[in-house]
Order: C-alpha cells, then structure tokens, then sequence
C-alpha cells in the first residue's frame, strides 16, 4: 500500500534568508505479529509496511490476516480428531462469535436452521417459503438434506406418519410434547452436538405430523436452545483457540491505538508484521538502515513493539542488541514484559513476592542489571500490567445472530504498550509534544472494560487491568525500569504515574541533581531528546551550508525557539547556541547547543544540552 505522505512546513528566518522549514510529524512505528502463522510449520511471514489510520483499518487488515487456519476440537459430531477451519478475517468484526459462525459452512446451517426455526414460531413462512429456504442452503448439506427431506418428501419417500401422542387430559397435553422435547428450566451441565440437535429437531417437525402451525413456541425455543448450544459449544473453543486469541489481542489492541488517535493533526502510524524471532533482523535492514542513513523524509518518533520479553538470555541479549541500535538511531520503543519476567506463573503473583529490590539482586537478574547500566538503555521503556480489551461475550456483551455465553476463565488482554502509544498520541494532539503522559492528568486511560477482582482481603471489587498494584509496589516496579500501569478500584480507567525506562538513573548526593537523573531515565524525556534531535538533524543542511560561526548560532536559535512551541505559543525559557574551534581538529567546529523547555513540557524541569561537529 501506498504512503500518501504530505509535507507540511512553517517559515522560519535564520540568517539572511526567510526559508521553509519542516513541521514534523508524531511518526509511529508498529512491530506486532499480526499475520496469522502457518498451522504446520507454526511461522508468520514478514509484511511489507503499511500507513494504518480509522478509514483503512479492515484494508490493511485484510491484506495483513486474510484467513487464520486452526484445528480445534470437534464440538459439532464430538468425533476424536480435530476440526480444520479455515477462518477468513476481514475486518475487527471478524473475531466475533456471530461472524465466525457466519464464515464457517456447518456452523452457517445451524445459524440458518436457527433462523427458519425462529420463523415457524412467528408463522412468518408458508410452507413455500420454508422449502425456498432450505434450497437456498449450502447444496449438499447435511443437515438441510435431512430436514429437508422430513419436511418435503419425495415420492419416493414415504410419509412420515404423525406421531401419535398417548392420551391424555387436556390440561396436560402440553407437559405431553415436552416429554418429547426437555425445556427443563433448572440449568444443567450438558454436551450439545450437531446430531442432537438434529434429533431435537426432527422430534418436533414429526411430532407435529408437519402441522406447522400445530408446533408449540416452547418446542421451537428448545429446539433454537439446542442449537445455540452447539454452536456456543464449537464457537468456545475456536475463539479460545491460542492463535486466534493471539491474533484478535493484537488485532484489538492496534485498534485500540488507531481509535484514541486523532489524525487531522499531523500524527502517522505504519505497521509491521513480524514475529519476534525476526525482529531483531526485521528491524535493522527496514528500519534502522533507512533512518540511520537519512533516506527517510521525518525520522520515526517512537516505536512501539507488541511483544512480551522475559530474563530469559536469548530476550536479554536481543534488548541489549535492540537497544544499541535504538540509541544510534535516537528512537524510543515500547513494549512489555509478562509474569515470566518477574519469576510467576501470572500477574497477580507479583502481589506475594518479596521486596522486589532484593528479588533482582539474585544472580538470575545478572543479565537485567547489565542492561540497565548501559547508556543505550534510555531508549527501552517495558510495561508492565496489560489492560482488559473487551468484555466476554454473554449478558453484558451480547451478539446478534444466537445467544452464546463465553467461557470467561480466559480473558481477552492488551499489551501496555498499547496504553502508553494512546497517551503518546493524545499528548501531541493537545500541544505538539509527546512528553505529557504520565499523572492524574495526563497519564489516565479512560473508558476501559473491567472485570471482578478480589483483594487480599476478600473483598469483590472491578478493575479494568490484569491485576492490582498497590502505589508502594508501582513504585517499587519502577526502581527496576520496568513502567506499570496502575489503577483505582472500581474505575474504568488505568493510569501510568511514571514511565521509566529500562536505564538505571546516575547516583548523586543532592536532591535536586537526583530528580534530574531520574527524569533523565524517563520516557517523556527521551521522546522530548528525540524530537529535538531530529529537528535538529532535518534543518542542518539548511543553517551550516555556506554559513559563518556566528550565522550558524543565529540561525540555530531562531530555528529552535520557533520550533519549542506550542499551538504558535512559545513554550521555551532559553535557546543558546554556541560555536567554537575544535582544537585537535583543524576546520571543524563544536556547536553546543542548550535547550531549557518552559513549564509547558515536564514541568520546566528537563534541560537538553547536545553536540554536533560541522567543518566550516
């Protein structure tokens, strides 16, 4: 797919001439295994790259996951081996139990069955129409044959003869039929399959000797009941599948992104397909070469990457890879780390661990300290604690075609980095900078699904994320360069006080030089360094070509006081460029440049200084 990339640019004067200069965009990069893997060899391919915003979502969806293969069990016959489906995956609405229903052949019969059932109750269709019906289903059929059959002999087909009933008192002819038919109104446990529904089926259609009109609503209900239970029953198991849970949580999580992103302001989004063991590889030859050469018209913003990495050696040492290339390249990213990271089987167990400061002392977090010491580090964020995606389907989220109740022991959850891309992008649509993310004001992600979750001590609450992180232990979380989200119990909101990232902060002896370090290790100070970096790096050409010295600090400074600013209001305290001989290099020329945000960003309390080397 095409980029329809359109450049935007403001006057800016520097030096002697008044000169375009560019407005740069929040440019987001996406890396999620969002194709479907191949059901024998279990690997995804790499996809070409994709620009992804709310009008050509289902497109690129469509290109990236046309169908998912599964074999799951085989609900409908109950038979011993496994079901292969191929599932075709069109849109976000593809993952739904009714549209899933809609797109397999067997499962399609009974939502048909289903809906000729509802229509004899409502005495909508003539015997005409319901045989019109039935030839309009899949042509060799099954099912349709069989009740096609019973209901439109042929003349070789006998007749069947109307089931003569025992007799009975009037007042208990009713209880007669549904001894044929159980509408038991106590729930119980059953296993629904597609022959006991047809045998639920027939039973009724016979009993009424084809009387339509002779059939009892109630009959009719349980005969639809039986058939919503064997369509839930097959459904549970395709939409619990492992890849088509993995595939629908990053699916619904990239939509979760493209929802909460206002694009008429200058915000793009692409998208990579890759699996995580080809990330790394996926990265340097597409993305790090192109940005790292400049043949790229904006650099890349952020990068956010669905994945979830563990203390394992091979995931440490990918970081410490990543991360270099990340620093060189001066692109945060985004992604994750899950229970396994920590030692436990699932998140709430982070709530009985130990003081977690002398949990990663221990020799098994050698490796994650290590990472944490080097200067590269600043450019990993990993979050912690996914978010609840959607509601299980039932009671509080119902579909259209059939009643279906989800199995609600596995939940639908959403990477973290989700939430934080959606705070990324909601920051710059407010002012142009996407540092003003973290707080009870700028962090909160609102309007969230929640589920019931009990505290320690037993009381029911809702939360909308995976589990419950006291402030003492978000904190602690923290010091270990992991970023949690965090939230209030029943609100349907989460919320990141802070975002570090995976570098440990510089130790020093007053307070105020240690809050400096410690915003230094954030995120919303790497992503304000990014984007001064790049701007800076765009307009270089522009302001050291044929200039002096002193024509190059003006022209830096003019550049850059335009360019800290917010909505046209600058938003700077200070600018100053300084250029000096570098003494070991004859002709070349330090140019210092320092930068003091205004209250506007972090506060006031981020302070910038970069260098650059130019040969005048």
């Amino acid at each position: 797919m095409a980029d329809n990339n359109t450049n935007q640019y403001g006057r800016i004067k520097f030096g002697k001439d008044d000169d375009q200069m560019p407005l740069m965009p929040l440019r987001i990069l996406v890396l999620s295994e969002l194709a479907p893997r191949d059901l024998k060899n279990g690997i995804s391919n790499v996809s070409a790259k994709y620009r992804i915003d709310k009008d050509n979502f289902g497109l690129v969806l469509s290109q990236i996951a046309s169908k998912v293969s599964l074999n799951v069990p085989d609900k409908i016959t109950g038979g011993k081996d496994d079901l292969i489906i191929d599932l075709p995956l069109r849109d976000i609405n593809s993952f739904k139990p009714d549209a899933i229903a809609e797109n397999i052949p067997i499962l399609k019969e009974f939502l048909d069955l289903r809906d000729l059932l509802n229509s004899l109750k409502e005495h909508k269709l003539t015997p005409e129409e319901i045989e019109e019906r039935l030839d309009r289903s899949i042509i060799g059929s099954e099912i349709t044959s069989k009740v096609r059959s019973i209901l439109f002999p042929t003349s070789e087909t006998k007749p069947l003869p109307k089931i003569e009933q025992p007799k009975i008192d009037e007042d208990n002819a009713l209880d007669a039929i549904f001894n044929m038919v159980d509408v038991s109104d106590q729930p119980t446990t059953r296993t629904y399959t597609a022959q006991g529904a047809l045998d639920r089926i027939i039973s009724l259609i016979t009993s009424s000797g084809r009387d339509y009109n002779a059939i009892d609503s109630r009959a009719i209900d349980s005969a639809v009941g039986e058939i919503d239970g064997v369509l839930s029953s097959q459904i549970n198991e395709i939409l619990h599948h492992n890849e088509l849970r993995r595939l629908e949580a990053s699916w619904r999580g990239l939509k979760f992104l493209v929802d909460r992103t206002d694009f008429r302001e200058n915000i793009q989004i692409e998208v990579i397909s890759v699996p995580k063991k080809m990330l790394f590889e996926t990265f340097h030859e597409n993305i790090y070469q192109a940005e790292y050469d400049g043949t790229v018209e904006f650099s890349l913003s952020v990068v956010i990457a669905d994945y979830e990495f563990d203390n394992s050696t091979p995931d440490t040492d990918f970081l410490l890879s990543l991360s270099n290339e990340l620093a060189e390249i001066q692109v945060p990213m985004i992604s994750s780390v899950g229970a396994d990271f920590f030692g436990i089987s699932k998140a709430d167990d982070i709530n009985k661990l130990p003081y977690l400061k002398e949990v990663f002392s221990k020799n098994e977090y050698v490796k994650w300290r290590g990472i944490r010491e080097e200067e590269s580090s600043r450019w990993i964020t990993l979050a912690f604690n996914r978010f609840l995606l959607r509601l299980p389907y039932g009671r509080d989220n119902r579909i259209k075609r059939f009643n279906f109740e989800e199995d609600t022991h596995l939940r639908l959850w959403c990477n973290p980095a989700w939430a934080i891309g959606s705070l990324i992008t909601s920051s710059f649509a407010r002012i142009g900078w996407a540092t003003e993310i973290t707080g009870t004001r700028n962090g909160v992600i609102e309007n969230l699904p929640v589920w019931e979750y009990t505290l320690k001590n037993g009381e029911k609450t809702y939360i909308p994320l995976e589990t419950f992180l006291p402030m003492q232990l978000a904190g602690d979380i923290a010091d270990i360069g992991i970023a949690p989200l965090t939230c209030q119990i029943n609100f349907d909101s989460a919320m990141a006080v802070t975002i570090p990232t995976a570098h440990i902060p510089e130790t020093y002896g007053d307070r105020n030089s240690m809050d400096d370090s410690i915003l230094r290790s954030t995120l919303p100070y790497q992503l304000l360094v990014a984007k001064i970096a790049h701007y800076i790096r765009l307009i270089y050409n522009q302001i050291i070509s044929g200039n002096s010295a002193e024509g190059i600090e003006e022209g830096f400074t003019r550049a850059l006081i335009k360019f800290m600013s917010i909505k046209g209001n600058f938003v700077v305290d200070s600018v100053k460029v300084n250029v000096s001989p570098i003494q070991e290099r004859m002709g070349y020329y330090d140019i210092a440049i320092h930068i003091k945000p205004g209250r506007e960003i972090l506060a006031g309390r981020a302070y910038i200084e970069l260098h650059l080397q130019a040969r005048l």
